[in-house]
């Protein structure tokens, strides 16, 4: 249960990663996750914690 609940709270953070992944590099949804997947796996990181990365980086800047 507790897994299903991290994951139904990390999706819309990811969902908007997306978002800004498609807007910033022109390129479509599954792109988008795909260029999440790869970051994620190149610096170790959980994708949500890649994910949640791009507005942290955003709200300091």
């Amino acid at each position: 249960m507790h897994q299903l609940r991290t994951a139904l709270a990390s999706r819309p953070v990811i969902e908007q990663a997306k978002g800004v992944q498609m807007a910033a590099h022109g390129v479509d949804a599954d792109r988008a996750f795909k260029m999440l997947v790869e970051r994620s796996q190149r610096e170790n990181v959980k994708l949500y914690d890649v994910a949640h990365g791009f507005f942290t980086t955003i709200n300091q800047a």
